[in-house]
Formats: C-alpha cells, sequence, structure tokens
C-alpha cells in the first residue's frame, strides 16, 4: 500500500446532479446525506479502536486551543465570512444562525462554529499527530452540520496534504448532525497533519458546525493462546504464543492462574491433573485488547497392575487368568491383544497397556510353576442306616493338598451291591453286573468335597457292602490317586434266629423297583415260594392303600411285572407283596 493510501472510501456525489433542478439536487442530496448517516454511524463499529484518543480537544471542551485554523477567532462575532468561535449555541453568537445544540450535549457542551470564507484553500481545522505508528491503520471521524440553510458547507479532509476522494455535503436541513469517518494507513508516516477545508464560497449562508473530532488507531492486536493439546496425566506443556499483530510491549493475563508457572506471561508451562481450558487477555501499548482460549485434554495412565484370578504360583496343569488395568489397547509379550489371557508356562509376561494412543504404561509379572509330583488319596466314607433311611456317602480328597494348587477335573467309576443301596437324587442310575451296580461320574473339583452319592437303604442279600472306588483319574496327568474305599452296613436288623437278610434265589422276595426314582414305567421282580392269591398294592407314607397293582393265584416261582406310575404325584410310595402266609415291602420314589 503506498504511504497515506485511504483504505475506505466514501460515496461521492455523481457529475449529473449538477445538471439537474435544484429541487431534485436537494432530494438526492438528502437521500444521500441520510445513507451516509447510517453508514458512517455503523462502519465504526466493525472496528476495535485504541483506548487512547490522538486529538487533543476533540469535543473543544477546553476552549479555543489544540488545533489549528487559517480562520479568525471571535469570541462573539460571527457576522463576518472567515470568522468562528467555539460556543454551545451558534444563536447565541450571531442571531440569523439557528440554535443548535452540541452533539455530545452536558458539562462543557462546546462545538466549533464557522461563517464560511469566500476563499479557497482555508483551513478550518487542523491537527498535527505527532506519535503515528508507522503502517498502522487509524479511523479519523467527526461530526458536523448546518447552522443556516442556505448554501450549506461542503467539506474535504486531508491527510499529510492527500485529500480524501469524498467529501461531507451537508444539507440545508439545520441542527442535524452528520458523521463523517475515514480508515487511513499511516504507511512509513510517523505524524499525521488532519485538515478540513470548506470548498463552499459562497458568502451568503455557508454557517456550520463541526464537534468531536477523532483520530485513533484501529487495534490489530491478536490473541493466540494455542492450538489445543492432549498430553498424558503427570505431563507438562507450553500453551500460548506472541501475539501475531499489535503493538508490543504486550501485557498477559492467564485465567484460571492455577496450574500455570506464570499466568502473566505469552506462553506459560502448564502442569494440571485434569482437563482443563485457559483463556488469555492480551493488551498492547495501545490499550487494545484481545482474547483466545486454549484446552488441555488430560489422558490418564493406565493403572500399573496386572490382576489375576489366583496367586501366581500354580501346580503342574493349571492355570492362570491374567488382566490388564482398562485401557484403549493391549499388547501382551505373548503377542495377545486382549485385555486378558490364560497363562500355563513359567516365566516372565509383560503387557504394554495404551490409553488413546498416548498413554502407555509397561506391566511386568512373573508366573511360577511348580515342579511338583502332587499325591491325592480320595475316599468315600463309610456309613450306617436302617432300611428306609436316605443314605448320603460322600467322596471326597482327604491328604493335604498345596493351596497354590487347582486340581481341576477328574473322572470316577464306584461300585457296591446293588441289593441294599438304590440311588436316589443326583446320584445317577448305574449298570447292573450281578450283585453290583456300577456309576460312572465326572466332575470338577471346587474344594476337598468331590461329590455326594445318595441312596434308600433297602433290606438285600446282605448286612454290609464295599463302596468300592474302582477308578479314578485327575485330569492332570501328573497328579497321583490313591483311593480310600467306602462301606455301608444295614443296623438294626433281626438277628434271631439269624440274621434277616433277603435271597432272591428260591426264596420269597421283592425286589426294589426298576429304575427308582420313577417317572412313568417300572419294573418289579417278586419271588414266590408257596400259590395261592398273590396280591401287590402301593400305600402312600401314610398307610393309606393308594391302589392295587394286581390280584393273581401264582405258583412258586420268579416273577416280572410292568406298570405306569405315571398318575401319582410326586413322592414316596410303599410297595406291598401280599402271599396267604408272607408280606414284604419295598420303598419308591416317584417324580415328574
Amino acid at each position: 500500500m503506498q504511504t497515506g493510501q485511504i483504505k475506505i472510501m466514501f460515496i461521492s456525489i455523481p457529475s449529473y446532479l449538477c445538471r439537474i433542478n435544484a429541487t431534485k439536487i436537494k432530494i438526492a442530496l438528502i437521500a444521500l446525506f441520510v445513507f451516509l448517516t447510517f453508514y458512517h454511524t455503523s462502519s465504526s463499529q466493525n472496528f476495535q479502536l485504541s483506548i487512547y484518543e490522538n486529538i487533543f480537544n476533540g469535543d473543544f471542551s477546553k476552549g479555543n486551543t489544540g488545533f489549528f485554523t487559517d480562520y479568525i477567532y471571535s469570541v462573539n462575532d460571527l457576522t463576518l465570512e472567515g470568522n468562528y468561535t467555539i460556543t454551545s449555541d451558534p444563536y447565541a453568537i450571531y442571531d440569523v444562525l439557528s440554535p443548535c445544540a452540541d452533539h455530545t450535549p452536558g458539562i462543557d457542551s462546546l462545538m466549533m462554529v464557522i461563517n464560511g470564507f469566500v476563499f479557497s484553500g482555508y483551513v478550518v481545522w487542523g491537527d498535527s499527530i505527532l506519535n503515528v505508528l508507522p503502517n498502522n491503520d487509524y479511523i479519523f471521524s467527526f461530526w458536523a452540520q448546518s447552522c443556516i440553510y442556505r448554501n450549506p458547507a461542503r467539506l474535504e479532509v486531508y491527510i499529510n496534504g492527500k485529500k480524501l476522494p469524498d467529501m461531507m455535503y451537508l444539507t440545508d436541513t439545520v441542527c442535524k448532525w452528520y458523521y463523517q469517518e475515514l480508515v487511513w494507513n499511516s504507511g512509513m508516516n510517523k505524524i499525521a497533519v488532519i485538515t478540513i477545508i470548506d470548498t463552499n464560497l459562497e458568502a451568503s449562508g455557508n454557517d456550520f458546525a463541526i464537534d468531536d473530532l477523532s483520530f485513533r488507531a484501529i487495534c490489530s492486536v491478536q490473541a493466540d493462546a494455542g492450538p489445543d493439546v492432549t498430553i498424558c496425566e503427570g505431563e507438562t506443556t507450553h500453551i500460548g504464543n506472541l501475539p501475531p499483530n499489535g503493538i508490543p510491549p504486550f501485557q498477559y493475563v492467564w485465567q484460571p492462574a492455577t496450574g500455570l508457572n506464570d499466568p502473566t506471561i505469552a506462553s506459560p508451562t502448564v502442569n494440571v491433573n485434569t482437563s482443563s481450558t485457559f483463556n488469555v487477555t492480551v493488551t498492547d501499548s495501545l490499550g487494545c485488547v484481545a482474547y483466545d482460549t486454549v484446552t488441555i485434554t488430560v489422558i490418564p495412565f493406565p493403572q500399573n497392575k496386572i490382576v489375576t484370578d489366583k496367586p501366581m504360583t500354580i501346580c503342574p496343569c493349571d492355570s492362570v487368568k491374567m488382566t490388564a488395568p482398562p485401557g484403549d489397547s493391549y499388547v501382551w509379550s505373548t503377542g495377545a491383544t486382549s485385555q486378558s489371557i490364560i497363562a500355563r508356562l513359567p516365566g516372565n509376561y509383560r503387557v504394554t497397556v495404551n490409553n488413546q494412543n498416548l498413554c502407555t504404561v509397561d506391566i511386568d509379572t512373573q508366573l511360577v510353576v511348580l515342579n511338583l509330583e502332587i499325591a491325592t488319596s480320595i475316599q468315600l466314607d463309610t456309613v450306617y442306616g436302617e432300611v428306609g433311611d436316605n443314605i448320603v456317602i460322600p467322596m471326597h480328597v482327604a491328604s493335604p493338598v498345596d493351596p497354590a494348587c487347582a486340581l481341576g477335573q477328574f473322572d470316577a467309576t464306584i461300585s457296591y451291591n446293588k441289593s441294599i443301596l438304590v440311588p436316589i437324587g443326583n446320584t445317577p442310575v448305574g449298570i447292573i453286573n450281578g450283585d453290583e451296580e456300577i456309576i460312572n461320574i465326572t466332575g470338577t473339583a471346587q474344594g476337598k468335597l468331590l461329590n455326594n452319592f445318595e441312596f434308600v437303604a433297602v433290606l438285600g442279600n446282605a448286612e454290609c457292602t464295599d463302596i468300592k472306588l474302582t477308578f479314578f483319574k485327575w485330569g492332570c496327568d501328573l497328579i497321583q490317586v490313591d483311593t480310600i474305599y467306602g462301606r455301608f452296613c444295614l443296623k438294626n436288623l433281626c438277628r434271631e434266629p439269624v440274621v434277616r437278610l433277603f435271597d432272591d434265589n428260591g426264596a420269597f422276595y421283592l425286589r426294589q423297583s426298576r429304575p427308582n426314582p420313577a417317572s412313568d414305567n417300572i419294573t418289579i421282580d417278586v419271588g414266590i415260594i408257596e400259590e395261592g392269591e398273590t396280591t401287590l398294592e402301593i400305600y402312600n407314607m401314610f398307610g393309606q392303600k393308594i391302589t392295587e397293582l394286581f390280584n393273581k393265584f401264582l405258583k412258586h416261582g420268579k416273577y416280572s411285572f410292568d406298570f405306569n406310575v405315571g398318575i401319582f404325584e410326586s413322592g414316596s410310595y410303599i410297595l406291598k407283596l401280599q402271599t396267604p402266609n408272607n408280606f414284604l415291602y419295598k420303598t419308591i420314589q416317584i417324580i415328574h
């Protein structure tokens, strides 16, 4: 830009207006000045101006001082062209003028009132601004009004001898203030000599007033709080930069000050533990103020701890679940990328946990696998019971086990005399092999107790039966097993003249129904040693007869009968076999 170039130009009056009649000129001028008044009044609002005013007496409150002029000062005489005065009322000085008010009424409400000269080039008002900053924009503005309706003034403004392309045309409307402003770039100038000249040389009329002249720098300062920053918890960073524009020296105020090493410098150091927003206010030497904001986002580090589901010393065949602390991504030394892994082999395990690809922790842990040959003793207990009792026979780990070891899954097989124990509850029905019933089970050790076997004790062909643990194997082949058999014996049997037992070989007998418990079809085996009417009946536990399954004449021998018990409600019942001279009882469990 050339030195002193005007940046905002004002609308000039087209030349054809000079060739049309006075009435049309008047109408056009009124419309133009209404536009200019609105435009100039609002245009300065596009700028922030320095708080420092460069014109010493722009409102004339100090009287006839602080400016220069080619006009003649007169305290109370405005009758001559080329005279001026400082007053609050033009009419009070010269009664042909209108009683116009000061532009800013109040204490010392004064203005400069001028009787236009008939000679060209005379300076109405001027001032020399000595402290102009090179290469800076300024706004010069003033207000003017007509004090008489005839021959309104036409005002031109010069800065350093260069005329503005446009002038202010006052109207014949008296006592109406109009506003004029311009933006001027100082270029290489350090002085601004401002002059206002009236180009209307008519002697009649041409009386006007000016007031509230101003010459202030346009603020160019810009605050720069810097870009938003993301840091890890515990880290520090810098915020803020020197202003790219404005007139140094600068003053800085950062808020909040908490977390900053110095809230009065351009680029303080930030040390905060939570995400925070900081605002900076920058003031330059012109009193111009600018603002900016920066946000510091603090990403927490992941916790520095691996959580395991058991101690890190385990037995052979055991495993440990390792879980890293919460994060956004994981990389284990095994290559796994999940939050949790299952470890079985001894050694050092390491995981890198990352939050938002920024904050990373490395965590180590050591897994030890015991080099032990673990021996366990598995035992079935010895239990006594009467006929009809519900019997529970536990299977458990009898010998101590290292608490660091988890035994895991197992497979087992037990066998017993089927004539005196009938499986009920959770005990599965086994495979019949002669007098033995064989049950296979699979489970997982949750402690020392491995399983409870439930039976009903019945009168059979023996007083006692071994409960044999014929097979036991842990899921881990390195765990050795020693088994201890259990035993069940009937008590309170009739022993005179011999122990009362039940032998179905050529004897009167009623075997336990199969299956038992039952939900629908059952099979009942009986042995008959006499000919005659034979009945098989069902009673409830209160001794009430429920139904008669059959009533037949039977000869000596062995019989099997099939019945459907699905019509009966769940519960315990008694089977009664009745011959002419004998009877037997068995219990039956019905479940649905």
